[in-house]
């Protein structure tokens, strides 16, 4: 409904590092009152268009909302909110890629990469991605990947995975 649209609407323009708390448990405690599906529809539209696009499309945002989305998914049980943004946020990045959007791009791959932080995704979520780009290997494609590289994959992911970044650079992996 449009009511619960303008809520959470209001509760997400509050969205910052330093209330994020407060602010995941208000619209938390939405789904109880409006129901998981409408909620995280509207949370996860909200979020996406936010990070993409307007004058909250930052770095520290995409880092704030990766948060923000696993902090909800716990309180409010529902993880099927976390698998819903990753989708969003994938269909959103191939769209920028398509449209070449840099600024969707980049921070939609930042979001990504934060999800990946925040133990939303694994690390086979996150080489599946970067093997689909490695394929198609346009410059756009490679910007991608080093926005991810860069918001901060490369420095955690563990050298004895079969997978390490050095093969998937090298085309090995």
């Amino acid at each position: 409904s449009s009511a619960l649209e303008r809520r959470v609407t209001g509760l997400l323009n509050r969205l910052a590092e330093a209330n994020m708390s407060g602010v995941a448990k208000d619209v938390a405690a939405l789904y109880e009152e409006h129901g998981r599906r409408a909620v995280g529809s509207v949370v996860v539209s909200q979020l996406t268009q936010a990070a993409a696009r307007g004058p909250r499309a930052t770095e520290q945002f995409a880092a704030t909302a990766a948060a923000f989305v696993a902090a909800l998914a716990v309180l409010a049980r529902a993880p099927e909110l976390v698998a819903s943004f990753l989708e969003t946020c994938a269909q959103d990045l191939e769209a920028a890629l398509e449209s070449k959007d840099g600024l969707a791009r980049h921070n939609l791959s930042m979001v990504i990469a934060h999800c990946y932080s925040c133990g939303m995704m694994g690390a086979d979520m996150v080489y599946s991605l970067l093997h689909m780009l490695r394929e198609r290997f346009t410059e756009d494609d490679v910007q991608v990947m080093v926005c991810i590289f860069a918001g901060l994959l490369w420095p955690t992911a563990p050298r004895s995975q079969p997978c390490s970044h050095e093969g998937l650079c090298a085309g090995r992996a």
